[in-house]
């Protein structure tokens, strides 16, 4: 998969239009402008807000969001906020290659929270991937020894603790 630089493509769109940065950095929950120029010029930083994130990106390519976000993905830093932020939305628009490839690399981190998060995604790859064929009983098994200190992935982890309780019939819907 190719990768794309994003942070230079906007920059490049600078001298035909004056004003792209302010509403790029408007849209993307900056106050000010320099804010998101420091962002664009320092390949390490994590954008201030992932939704911003791609907020921009939709403006930018209304039509093909999901494919830059997807090769944007590959520039990412492993340890970076934004990093663990876009597993998350690779896995809810199954962009499968691009998903496995950052929880790779993230799976070689040394950096705690980004392995925490690594982790969890990828049960929740081999989930999305196999969850017809999978030993849920085995599966649930290694969901619940996960031992989780952030919050949000703590949530997540119920989630799936969820979904597996489905799939194994424990949990009945009932919709009346």
């Amino acid at each position: 998969m190719k990768y794309f630089d994003l942070k230079l493509y906007i920059r490049n769109l600078q001298p035909n239009d004056e004003t792209i940065l302010s509403k790029l950095a408007k849209l993307a929950g900056y106050a000010s402008t320099s804010g998101f120029i420091k962002w664009l010029d320092d390949p390490k930083r994590d954008i201030q807000d992932f939704d911003g994130l791609i907020k921009i990106v939709k403006h930018l390519f209304p039509d093909r969001e999901t494919e830059i976000m997807e090769r944007y993905a590959m520039t990412l830093e492993s340890n970076k906020k934004t990093a663990r932020q876009m597993l998350e939305y690779l896995s809810c628009n199954r962009r499968m290659e691009a998903f496995r490839q950052l929880l790779d690399r993230m799976l070689g981190t040394t950096n705690k929270e980004s392995l925490e998060w690594a982790k969890v995604y990828n049960l929740q790859h081999e989930w999305l991937i196999n969850s017809y064929i999978l030993d849920k009983n085995q599966f649930l098994n290694d969901v619940s020894h996960l031992k989780v200190k952030d919050e949000y992935l703590n949530v997540f982890v119920k989630i799936m603790k969820c979904y597996i309780y489905h799939y194994k019939r424990i949990i009945k819907w009932h919709l009346r």
